[in-house]
């Protein structure tokens, strides 16, 4: 190998060679992905139903299956999927039931907006196609809500034997090390190389397994990091591989302007200025302790939204008899659109970053008296500062600062506001299987956690003198010096 090594090579080089190639090469990563699938596959609930004879049976476990998958790990969907499926078995099942069942079930799961959308797919399958799931990649992209390229592909390629290949995110992983393709992994050029990439490695044959098998070596043997390159079955087509073999072999240390000689063949002319738009480019270093897993690029991701909330647990005691007591806590629903759609959650409020303490009390408070109709004369108790829970989003991160008051225990609040908001009371038992979202849950385990630790010392609690006055501007004002 040269001192300095070329970025030149010929246009095939992350492709692969056709089907009437001598070398035949897809025909054989294609034997060799199976061979290594057959044997080692996991024993998955959703590969169990996708071999029921009834063809929608078949395309609805799959899509279900395939939505949950999305951002989640295969061991934390197992038991959603089997409660999922033990509860609304067929797509009609799933289209009577309410988004509030749905939700519930889907709690703590997380990307709240799958659960809805796979709701409203059953629905209109069964409006307006009596039941029938559409039959191709093409007419489920078109038609059903919440199905993009990647899930329409699975589901008809699981289901109906079409023969099309899936792009995810370990597909994605697979392809870029197994044809050196390092540039950023969400732009145009490389999403278009994948889904060809893809389409023309599918296994004509058994493309539902193919798919399968390209998706379980990259969660098993080519993960993002210490893939397992020695159980890998289809190696010796890897350029990743082989890549890092030769500048192993070679003890070649990197430097910046040192890449792999992609050529093909051993006449193509070196030129030092060769780009390809596919490479990993100049500005991305390779670096040598990484080996295969410098494919692919990732995308530069822009630092997180930071927003503040302040969170007020409101609670009452309820007595079950004379001698029993325990308390429920207050839910408020969540817009039927946007973020966490329909779900239930403590109330809460935005904070400005040029809020105090006392401000953000007073917002609060405002939320409470205005919105929720907690009358001035209810809350008897007010803990602060009982916890600080972070929570990250996709492309947020959230603070919640949390304080806990107590209302009087035979005040009644109605459970739809005049504001239009929707609230009501669970008990502790009740909140665990409410359509509530992960970092409420994450803030009620805190709660309690500092509750127990706390006990009735707790933080800074202040009882609001009882006042019998029906004055509104006499309540808001003690209610006022009650938060200060």
């Amino acid at each position: 190998m040269a001192d300095t090594l070329q970025t030149d090579h010929q246009p095939s080089f992350h492709t692969l060679q056709s089907d009437c190639d001598p070398a035949n090469e897809i025909m054989e990563i294609r034997n060799r992905l199976l061979l290594w699938y057959d044997a080692n596959k996991r024993d998955l609930p959703w590969r169990r139903l996708a071999k029921l004879e009834d063809i929608d049976q078949r395309a609805y476990s799959v899509w279900v299956s395939e939505i949950m998958l999305q951002q989640t790990q295969v061991a934390t969907v197992i038991s959603y999927y089997n409660k999922w499926m033990k509860k609304w078995p067929t797509v009609k099942a799933l289209s009577q039931a309410s988004l509030e069942e749905v939700n519930e079930l889907w709690s703590g799961l997380g990307y709240y907006s799958r659960a809805r959308r796979l709701h409203e797919g059953a629905k209109k399958i069964v409006e307006k196609f009596n039941g029938r799931i559409p039959r191709s990649a093409a007419e489920l992209h078109k038609e059903i809500p919440g199905i993009g390229p990647y899930t329409a592909s699975a589901i008809a390629s699981i289901s109906y034997d079409e023969a099309t290949g899936v792009v995810d995110g370990n597909v994605i992983r697979v392809l870029s090390r197994l044809r050196a393709i390092g540039a950023e992994s969400n732009s145009k050029i490389v999403t278009e190389a994948m889904w060809t990439l893809a389409n023309l490695l599918v296994n004509k044959s058994r493309p539902g397994d193919h798919n399968q098998a390209v998706m379980e070596l990259g969660s098993m043997i080519c993960t993002p990091r210490n893939p397992s390159c020695s159980k890998c079955p289809i190696k010796e087509f890897c350029l990743a591989f082989k890549q890092t073999e030769q500048l192993k072999e070679d003890k070649i240390k990197l430097k910046r302007s040192i890449s792999f000689r992609k050529d093909r063949t051993d006449d193509t002319e070196d030129i030092e200025e060769a780009h390809c738009a596919l490479c990993l480019p100049s500005t991305y270093p390779w670096d040598p302790n990484l080996g295969v897993s410098n494919y692919p690029r990732k995308q530069i991701k822009k630092p997180p939204k930071e927003e503040t909330y302040f969170v007020c647990i409101v609670r009452q005691l309820i007595r079950e008899d004379s001698k029993t007591a325990s308390h429920r806590f207050l839910l408020v629903q969540r817009p039927n659109k946007g973020l966490l759609a329909g779900m239930w959650q403590f109330p809460l409020t935005l904070v400005d970053k040029g809020w105090n303490n006392k401000k953000q009390r007073d917002v609060m408070l405002a939320y409470l008296h205005d919105e929720l109709e907690i009358e001035t004369s209810s809350i008897i108790h007010h803990s602060r500062d009982v916890c600080q829970v972070v929570h990250l989003f996709s492309h947020l991160r959230h603070i919640y600062k949390v304080d806990c008051v107590d209302i009087d225990s035979d005040i009644k609040l109605n459970s739809c506001c005049s504001s239009g908001l929707l609230i009501k009371w669970v008990t502790c038992k009740e909140l665990q299987t409410s359509a509530i979202t992960t970092v409420i849950r994450k803030i009620f385990q805190q709660f309690e956690s500092q509750q127990n630790e706390t006990g009735k010392k707790g933080s800074p609690i202040k009882k609001l003198k009882s006042s019998k006055t029906t004055d509104n501007k006499s309540k808001q004002t003690s209610l006022l010096s009650f938060w200060k």
